[in-house]
């Protein structure tokens, strides 16, 4: 089963400190969260509003729950068994929200509701041979990426490191 450990060594890889781009739809973010992303973990754990400054004082403990219960969790990753899979998998969830979940649904066959169920799990695990479906996951994400860019021209600058990001999350058997 895959773990999360190397997941959040991975993203902190990517996400830095505290950014505020106007041309990111994000906007404030620190180390991958957006304010948007933890006003609604916030909002679940009964803590007041954050700010931004808030945001920017968010700590390990609470950026670590965050990837496990909004991101791991949705795709209950617990319960995949190959690692790289996990990884591409819940990275497209944490860069871009349902499309993480929708496009692979579509791409295995089951019902795409965006929800990952017993469904959407067997039909991961069991897709032989476990290569093929992670070649075809990234090639996914990577026209998702173009697409993204030709849709909103403002994210062009970003589109090298998501692609960098995207490439460097490399498959290894079971």
């Amino acid at each position: 089963m895959a773990d999360i450990t190397p997941m959040g060594a991975f993203i902190r890889r990517f996400e830095g400190g505290y950014a505020n781009d106007p041309d990111d739809p994000g906007g404030h973010t620190m180390r991958g969260v957006t304010l948007a992303t933890y006003e609604h973990y916030c909002r679940r754990r009964g803590y007041p509003r954050p700010t931004p400054e808030r945001l920017r004082g968010i700590t390990d403990a609470e950026w670590w729950d965050i990837l496990r219960t909004l991101y791991w969790d949705r795709w209950q990753a617990d319960h995949i068994h190959n690692q790289s899979l996990a990884m591409l998998l819940v990275d497209w969830v944490w860069a871009s929200g349902s499309p993480g979940i929708r496009i692979p649904q579509r791409l295995l066959g089951v019902r795409v509701d965006g929800l990952v169920g017993p469904q959407t799990l067997r039909a991961v695990n069991t897709y032989t041979p476990q290569r093929e479906l992670f070649d075809r996951i990234m090639r996914a994400r990577e026209q998702f990426i173009y697409d993204t860019c030709r849709n909103r021209p403002r994210s062009l600058k970003y589109r090298r490191g998501w692609l960098r990001r995207l490439h460097s999350i490399t498959f290894a058997p079971v």
